[in-house]
């Protein structure tokens, strides 16, 4: 009679056979976690159902997978049906029956049972405690704090003031963040656009890329150099011309843009009212809404505009369009902020004018129009009108 283990050796080497008949056997091993979707574990059952093999069935818990991982799928030797409650191999799918599991440690404290606490108020002849919200515990007694519970009666308790929810804390935490005037606003949005448009990161970034491209090209040229001498020809001039001229012509990833307060003036504007609408409609009970997201996803989203039911809300920025006005959203952490700021206020701004689209506002109090967008200073008024090139036309 054969031993468990050589009925093991049998059955593997039966699974390989046969996989390799029906050519599901990877020639090459891959380092992976077992799962159906991913290697297909197989049994000998599986394939006398399919007709590829014919009985008896030399060991029914032996699994292959199409990379040659083996698992043997026994009570006695699997546990991995043990790390789920339904006690379902997720190698093999065997089910085991439900498993009851416990962290239970009597030398751990924080495993045992906790003893629900009740609001019922226990006294004693020291003091009195009274059990309030957010956990805390105040000793209180007549009169003054920590006076003596002895000397007087508990009819005399001083009144404890109620203390605001913190629903309606945090709501009006909310409200004086959206509530905040143009000038609070200022010195933020200002700080987001300057840092993209106009900060020393742009050129510290292109010089980078530079110097990638300089090491890049002399590889190149030593590599063609080292050819031409592996096969005994002297270098063309031409070929190394080309060379220079690909890795020289290579682009920048930012553009070079010069400080303009005229331009910084307008995004501001532009913020400002993206701002005024996402503060109006934003989910109340938000505390995603920051100048700084808000900021930052207006300016991306300028790329492409925003429309709604073909109602240009927020129109495209042919300035905000061209390659390497803006970093790509991967690069933003080179400027002190980071992708998920960006994400997240163009969600935001996305679901408020969702939210006032739902509400029936009219377009005319969401719409942003800033072909010819009047900004206004202590002096006088002034128009920036940009053409279909994105530049600026002063007057």
């Amino acid at each position: 009679m054969k031993t468990f283990k050589e009925c093991v050796d049998d059955s593997v080497n039966r699974l390989v056979e046969v996989r390799k008949r029906t050519h599901d056997l990877a020639t090459k091993r891959k380092e992976h976690v077992c799962s159906e979707a991913v290697c297909a574990p197989r049994n000998e059952r599986f394939y006398l159902a399919h007709g590829f093999i014919a009985l008896p069935i030399v060991c029914d818990g032996v699994f292959l997978c199409r990379f040659g991982s083996i698992h043997v799928c026994t009570p006695a030797t699997c546990t991995r049906y043990m790390e789920n409650t339904q006690g379902v191999c997720p190698i093999s799918g065997v089910s085991y029956g439900q498993v009851y599991s416990t962290a239970y440690n009597k030398e751990d404290t924080r495993t045992w049972y906790q003893k629900p606490q009740t609001n019922t108020v226990e006294e004693s002849d020291a003091r009195r405690i009274v059990r309030v919200k957010r956990s805390r515990t105040v000793l209180m007694q007549s009169g003054s704090l920590f006076a003596d519970p002895l000397s007087a009666s508990s009819e005399e308790s001083a009144p404890r003031e109620e203390e605001p929810p913190l629903e309606e804390e945090k709501k009006k935490k909310i409200g004086r963040a959206r509530t905040r005037t143009r000038q609070q606003l200022e010195p933020k949005i200002k700080y987001v656009i300057e840092q993209l448009l106009f900060s020393h990161a742009r050129t510290e970034y292109n010089d980078e890329v530079t110097q990638k491209h300089a090491e890049a090209h002399k590889k190149q040229q030593e590599r063609y150099l080292l050819n031409c001498k592996k096969h005994g020809q002297f270098p063309n001039l031409i070929d190394l011309h080309t060379i220079s001229n690909y890795y020289n012509n290579l682009p920048l990833p930012m553009l070079n843009i010069e400080m303009d307060n005229i331009m910084l003036d307008h995004y501001i504007n532009v913020i400002s009212q993206v701002w005024a609408i996402v503060a109006k409609y934003a989910d109340d009970n938000s505390t995603k809404v920051s100048v700084e997201a808000v900021s930052l996803g207006t300016l991306y989203t300028l790329r492409q505009g925003l429309a709604y039911n073909g109602i240009q809300l927020i129109p495209k920025d042919p300035f905000m369009c061209q390659r390497g006005v803006l970093p790509i959203i991967n690069d933003v952490v080179r400027f002190g902020f980071t992708k998920k700021t960006v994400t997240c206020g163009e969600k935001l701004i996305d679901a408020a004018y969702n939210r006032a689209m739902a509400k029936n506002v009219s377009k005319d109090e969401i719409m942003i129009n800033f072909s010819i967008m009047q900004q206004q200073n202590n002096e006088a008024d002034y128009m920036i009108p940009l053409n279909s090139a994105g530049k600026k036309v002063y007057y």
